[in-house]
């Protein structure tokens, strides 16, 4: 009896061995599938999509199903009594110090600077379905709400943009020997060649004038020195 029931518990827990690592294995093949940019492979299943994409769902916005397609940087003109700077780059240069140095707080930095940009530019996320439902019925009640919480969120990253471009123009202090009262604030963004393209040259970006903005009274941290 002992020998029979002992036969039985190995199979039932050689069993759940089985099941669990062939669903384990299932589960990530389907995920790396699922991740993967555009392929022809992607096109023979949807099964990836019908599992990972409706019960494990994973919001891969950064480079994952779907590469970046654009291109933002934020430019910033200081604007004196005396003087004024030119359109400045506040971007690039950040990414090119963290080229130099991966563990400086370059990419914190720009990260703050891009994500505002960004933000400003694009909906959100959950924004999504409800700008979809909206261009169809746009005389529906809740389109109103969304234009209004769409207007907020904007007011909030001028005001972000705002913080930014006074510790921009503290900087600049240094560099143009005055200070500076309001600041000119503008997005552009540039398409990303795909990489069959990558010799065919770099468009030119488009600007986006932003605002006009009063300088917050904020120390200079020597960031774009």
């Amino acid at each position: 009896m002992k020998l029979i029931t002992g036969r039985i518990s190995r199979f039932f827990r050689y069993s759940f061995y089985v099941v669990a690592v062939t669903a384990f294995t299932a589960y990530f093949a389907l995920t790396i599938l699922f991740v993967l940019p555009p392929n022809p492979l992607k096109t023979l299943t949807s099964v990836d999509r019908d599992i990972i994409g409706k019960f494990f769902h994973q919001d891969w916005g950064l480079f994952s199903p779907d590469p970046i397609q654009m291109d933002i940087s934020v430019h910033f003109q200081c604007l004196g009594s005396e003087t004024s700077t030119p359109m400045l780059d506040a971007t690039t240069g950040l990414w090119e110090g963290r080229k130099r140095n991966p563990f400086a707080h370059y990419d914190r930095v720009g990260r703050v600077v891009t994500n505002n940009a960004h933000s400003f530019l694009m909906p959100a996320r959950h924004e999504l379905p409800l700008l979809n439902f909206c261009q169809e019925h746009s005389d529906h009640q809740i389109c109103t709400i969304l234009e209004h919480q769409l207007e907020l969120r904007r007011e909030a990253v001028v005001m972000g943009l705002t913080r930014l471009a006074s510790t921009f123009c503290a900087d600049m202090r240094g560099r143009f020997g005055t200070s500076f009262d309001e600041a000119r604030i503008w997005i552009a963004t540039a398409d990303v060649p795909r990489w069959s393209q990558r010799y065919d040259g770099i468009k030119k970006p488009a600007f986006t004038d932003v605002a006009t903005v009063e300088l917050v009274d904020l120390p200079a941290h020597g960031v774009w020195r």
